[in-house]
């Protein structure tokens, strides 16, 4: 009973990190041209916003089971948990970022409870960028880990 008490607590704390933290970083790599892009999750709003190739991209992430994700990672990669106590804490999320002239960006996203996480995307022009999330985190104006 002790162990379910403490997972639940875990998955507590996981479910919740962003919502503590602030700003997360993200920074895109974009696979053919291994061009970078940056990317901001904010917490105030829950949203994503993307400069890539001189527009601006936004939407909020989200959470979904695994078996929700727009499935990129069999087709581009994987997004790939463990079989520890770490893999079971994963969270996922996808998003679709939406420009002004409604071009769209799709994202799966796995996020570890220790903070930071991982993800590809998929362009309207079928680019595919691997992403991180930073654990590096705005808090109150303080960068902190």
């Amino acid at each position: 009973m002790k162990h379910f008490y403490l997972l639940l607590f875990l998955i507590t704390i996981s479910a919740c990190s962003l919502a503590q933290f602030g700003t997360q970083e993200i920074t895109l790599l974009q696979r053919d041209t291994n061009k970078t892009f940056s990317a901001q999750w904010l917490e105030k709003d829950q949203s994503i916003k993307l400069e890539l190739n001189g527009k601006a991209f936004s939407g909020t992430p989200v959470h979904v089971d695994e078996s929700n994700l727009f499935g990129f990672k069999s087709k581009y990669g994987s997004l790939k948990s463990t079989g520890t106590i770490d893999g079971l804490l994963l969270t996922y999320y996808k998003v679709i970022l939406k420009s002004e002239d409604n071009l769209g960006v799709r994202c799966d996203l796995t996020m570890s409870y220790k903070g930071g996480g991982s993800g590809i995307c998929l362009d309207e022009t079928s680019h595919v960028y691997d992403l991180l999330i930073s654990k590096q985190l705005s808090v109150n104006g303080k960068i902190g880990n």
